[in-house]
């Protein structure tokens, strides 16, 4: 994982990986958004849903950090094992609603996410010890994960679907 080099970079990365997404989904029909690929791809709609899923989660990280509590990574009772269930409730959660209607939340989703990167000090991204709950390691890393890298996985799947 190639990390950015600042926080203007983060956030450039994170607008153009997200347009690219969003440009590829836009390439479909809300019907063909809605068909799930080949080989167990997941749809158009559900990738954005969980997309939107892990840009919440690693927002309410953050959040709660910034009320002094500590939060439940990666989600309340639950642990890194437990990838393919949080991905799945993520996906669920949305799956009666309308691809405009994903498209809407995963969009408000995504515009809280950016907001609190911008408002968070470039320091806090790069910082070891700035989130304790964290053990030594910084936020930085997750951010990637949740964000551009997350992007570039399922918009390259869109791509040869």
């Amino acid at each position: 994982m190639e990390l950015p080099q600042d926080k203007a970079d983060l956030l450039a990365r994170i607008a153009h990986e997200r347009a690219v997404l969003a440009g590829l989904i836009g390439l479909r029909t809300p019907a063909q958004a809605a068909q799930p690929g080949a080989d167990g791809v997941l749809s158009a709609q559900a990738m954005l849903a969980h997309i939107a899923g892990w840009e919440a989660r690693c927002t309410e990280w953050i959040a709660a950090d910034l009320r002094g509590e500590t939060p439940a990574i990666p989600a309340p009772g639950a642990t890194w094992d437990d990838m393919d269930r949080l991905n799945a409730e993520a996906i669920a959660a949305w799956a009666d609603r309308t691809v405009a209607d994903v498209q809407v939340a995963a969009a408000a989703t995504h515009v809280a996410f950016v907001a609190q990167l911008v408002a968070l000090p470039a320091a806090d991204l790069t910082d070891p010890q700035r989130f304790p709950w964290l053990g030594g390691r910084p936020i930085l890393p997750l951010v990637v994960a949740c964000s551009y890298e997350h992007y570039e996985e399922h918009a390259a799947q869109l791509w040869e679907a």
